[in-house]
């Protein structure tokens, strides 16, 4: 290879001589011959003598290209040469380079499968045209965490009052999920579908690729129902037919005209790929409230952000005209729609990927520890190449070849691993977290993968390159590598330990705050009695189910039939269940209040549930009573109430006996006669803040059409599926079983992301904990090596075993104890981000701090044992005979 390199200079460069000579006239060719002549007579050589003369007289610029063409065919060759030469010696040293290529892998590919989550969760664009034009409108209240839906006064005074917008539309996310359609004749199927209105794939800015979205008139009461099909579902159940359009879908009971097809891989923001978006009906709003719609609007082009806001200020005094019962303490908030959708999952992302970097970085310090040991045993080698004329860069450049081989051997390792850890993360990963089907390793994150081994790999190598010997080659040549450790080096490698244990303390206090959180969570208390409680959600065909008696009647039958089934001790059914299937939030009124002039109505949690729901979950009435099946529409409405509710809005009076009104304000709404008190029951997720919630029967409020089965049974609940679904057949065989869980599992799945940050992360504390034991025992070891013949000088002097265990673990602890110092520091600055991801525990939590920081300074002392007592054993007349 090199010999083509040089023939093909020598070729180029006798190539331009030619071509210059014959582009000379014939008074410059004169003058370039004397002055050859007079070159010789100088005393060069024929070809020099000729190149200057050309060069003097207008070849200097090409002959600067072949002196630049000569210069990079030797830099290629060099570093051939430094390529080949690292190879031989980390051949000639296997040992040394598995455990830093497996370091680094396990580093780099760890990174690897993390950074795929945040190139998917965070990075990723998302799939709309002009993305960042899309805005999600949500209400936000005075006093409120976050903000909530929207409802269909206020989606219906955005679409024709709000201006800066192209396009509004909006789905309910709580009715998204599966639906009951009859399809070409055979058994009912259960589909995933979200319902949407005309608006919606206009604003997100995606056309049909068949056909036509919903129309504006269809997405109103009374309007055609159609349906929008997903491209897979038109190719598995259509095979792609052309002549789709046109066609029926039963839906729930109700027939729906297929109008258009979408793209391959369209999805409503937040949710995954659905099977069909039928067309959303909306009544005529009467009154403001519910909230209970999800709503995305594209800005005009144009149009900022800012001014977007200021209009939806008056979109808002104008609802608040319409509805001043409902007027107040309530604003529309416009987010971008990717910030809205990551809103819940940035943190966790971010302090997974900060973790995972800090294990990365001292990971590199451990490998740059072991090339600074290797490069003190190659003094000898690295002394004779400067004797003979290396420069010091030349020798810097070859340990960096060294390192990046090594580091490049790590990343192709790592990226094996990374894909082994994709599919952990993707299994491991909850639901709630966006996009976490998306996950795995694409194009970015490869070069992210190449990215991360060169910049680590120049960062290991940079350490001991500027450590290359500038003087005392001599010495290094006599002592064959077997000086010890010069005290500019000693001192790097005491410093990238005590980085080290700074950056697994950060690890391990970020794990520490996590678990707690889990573990916190894990004892609240939900309110109710969760072991053998079978969950199960009826959703009714809404066509078929249009009369309230008749839905009354199917629940009533499904559960006399539940009640008859052996093992069975008690049956309800319910509009949401704990911990965190709410359903609804309702504005409502109590006994006694008056609304001043832009006061806005409380809200609270709203349920229907059937007379036995208390007690089958184990929640006592504290005053008053519980429902009874005498509570039905010809009975005076009534309500229970939990006791955040009354001790907050019937302070100092009993709330029994009281009366509350829901809704929007409205003297002449039904009243509710308070007949009971119960305790606080956790509906919003185990670590949301206890808020009001009412309670109504639901034989007085049969509006609703998708209620929970809940069966508590005397031993296996899942023993009880066959039965319930038997039940239902008996009476509906079209209706489906949906969110088939136990109230134990639906605990368990309601701390999935808490569970899967600690879990994560106290892996992560594990391994900087092996990492940072690993540094120090690897340091120490090295440096008793290196200082053999001084220990056994001073066992020859007299000195005690035990003292030179002492020197030895002082000289260990003292890194440590200054790293665990280090990291408390950095750990009470970083784990403030964390604030978003904790429940109850403090970011600065000093239990968490000071039991991390103990447990790592043990592992440092455990390390430091070791190679201690070796020193102590050696035998001073051994480490003398070279002396």
């Amino acid at each position: 290879m090199r010999i083509v390199r040089e023939g093909w200079g020598r070729l180029s460069g006798l190539w331009r001589r030619a071509a210059l000579e014959r582009e000379m006239d014939e008074e410059m060719r004169f003058h370039v011959d004397m002055q050859t002549e007079k070159n010789l007579r100088l005393g060069m050589g024929p070809a020099e003598a000729r190149r200057r003369a050309l060069v003097s007289f207008g070849g200097a610029e090409r002959f600067k290209e072949e002196g630049r063409d000569e210069q990079r065919a030797r830099w290629l060759e060099e570093g051939a040469q430094d390529v080949r030469y690292a190879v031989r010696m980390l051949r000639n040293a296997p040992g040394f380079t598995l455990v830093a290529v497996a370091s680094l892998a396990l580093g780099i590919g760890a990174n690897t499968a993390v950074f795929s989550v945040v190139n998917a969760v965070l990075l990723r664009p998302l799939p709309y045209p002009a993305a960042e034009r899309l805005l999600v409108i949500e209400d936000r209240r005075d006093g409120a965490d976050e903000p909530g839906g929207l409802s269909v006064a206020d989606v219906r005074a955005l679409e024709e009052r709000a201006r800066v917008f192209a396009a509004v539309g909006a789905y309910s996310p709580s009715q998204a999920g599966t639906t009951l359609t009859r399809f070409g004749g055979g058994a009912p199927e259960l589909l995933d579908a979200t319902a949407i209105t005309a608006g919606m794939l206009p604003a997100l800015g995606v056309a049909p690729a068949l056909g036509r979205g919903p129309l504006p008139a269809e997405d109103r009461e009374g309007g055609a129902r159609v349906v929008v099909l997903s491209h897979a579902f038109w190719r598995d159940r259509f095979a792609r037919a052309p002549d789709v359009l046109g066609r029926s879908l039963t839906l729930d009971g109700a027939p729906h005209t297929i109008v258009g097809v979408m793209p391959e891989g369209f999805a409503i923001p937040g949710r995954p790929a659905d099977d069909l978006w039928p067309v959303l009906q909306l009544a005529p709003p009467r009154w403001r409230a519910p909230f209970w719609l999800r709503t995305v609007a594209r800005l005009e082009p144009g149009v900022t952000e800012a001014q977007a806001r200021a209009a939806l200020g008056t979109v808002e005094a104008a609802v608040k005209a319409q509805f001043p019962d409902a007027a107040a303490e309530w604003r529309y908030v416009a987010t971008p729609l990717k910030e809205s959708l990551v809103r819940g999952t940035r943190t966790t992302v971010l302090v997974l990927y900060g973790a995972v970097l800090l294990i990365l970085l001292m990971t590199a310090a451990n490998v740059a520890n072991l090339f600074m040991a290797r490069a003190t045993v190659r003094a000898p080698e690295i002394a004779i190449r400067a004797a003979l004329g290396a420069g010091r860069g030349r020798i810097a450049r070859q340990l960096l070849t060294e390192s990046a081989l090594v580091a490049l051997a790590g990343g192709a390792l790592g990226l094996l691993f990374a894909a082994w850890g994709v599919r952990v993360l993707a299994a491991a990963t909850p639901g709630a977290l966006f996009r976490a089907h998306e996950v795995g390793v694409d194009g970015p994150v490869l070069l992210f993968t190449l990215a991360v081994a060169l910049l680590t790999g120049t960062a290991i190598g940079l350490v001991p390159a500027l450590q290359v010997p500038r003087r005392q080659l001599a010495g290094a040549l006599r002592e064959g590598g077997r000086s010890g450790v010069g005290g500019a080096r000693r001192r790097v490698q005491s410093l990238l330990v005590v980085a080290e244990y700074a950056l697994a303390l950060t690890v391990l206090i970020g794990a520490g705050l996590v678990v707690g959180t889990l573990l916190r969570l894990q004892r609240v208390d939900p309110g109710v009695e969760r072991a053998g409680v079978l969950v199960v959600r009826l959703p009714l065909p809404e066509a078929r189910y249009r009369e309230e008696p008749r839905a009354e009647a199917f629940y009533d039958e499904v559960m006399r039939r539940m009640r008859e089934r052996p093992g069975v001790t008690a049956v309800s059914v319910s509009m949401a269940v704990p911990p965190n299937r709410l359903v609804m939030r309702n504005p409502f009124t109590p006994q006694g209040k008056t609304f001043a002039q832009g006061e806005s109505a409380p809200v609270a949690e709203e349920l229907l549930v059937s007379a036995d729901y208390f007690r089958l979950l184990g929640v006592p009435v504290v005053r008053g009573r519980a429902f009874t099946d005498a509570d039905r529409s010809d009975a005076p409405p009534v309500a229970i109430v939990n006791e955040t509710l009354a001790r907050r809005y019937f302070a100092g009076r009993d709330a029994v006996g009281q009366w509350l009104q829901t809704g929007d304000p409205d003297p002449e709404s039904t009243r509710l006669a308070i007949v009971g008190v119960v305790p606080d029951v956790k509906y919003q997720g185990l670590d949301a803040a206890t808020e009001p919630t009412i309670y109504v029967p639901y034989a007085q409020n049969r509006w609703w059409r998708s209620m929970y089965l809940l069966v508590r049974a005397s031993g296996d609940p899942m023993a009880l599926v066959p039965a319930v679904r038997a039940a239902v057949a008996a009476a509906d065989p079209e209706v489906p079983l949906q969110e088939v869980r136990t109230l134990d599992g639906l605990m368990f799945e309601s701390v999935a992301a808490p569970r899967f940050r600690a879990g994560l992360l106290g892996a992560f504390g594990v391994v900087a904990l092996l990492l940072a034991g690993a540094g120090i025992y690897g340091v120490l070891s090295y440096t008793v090596s290196q200082r053999q013949r001084e220990t056994g000088v001073r066992l020859a002097l007299g000195a005690r075993r035990a003292d030179i265990v002492r020197l030895i673990v002082r000289d260990g602890m003292r890194l440590a104890l200054l790293g665990v110092a280090v990291g408390a520091l950095m750990a009470a600055a970083l784990t403030r981000l964390m604030r978003g991801v904790l429940y109850e525990v403090s970011p600065l939590d000093p239990v968490t701090f000071g039991t991390m920081a103990l447990f790592l300074a043990a592992v440092g002392l455990a390390a430091c044992v070791v190679p201690a007592r070796r020193a102590s054993r050696v035998d001073p007349m051994v480490s003398l005979r070279g002396e």
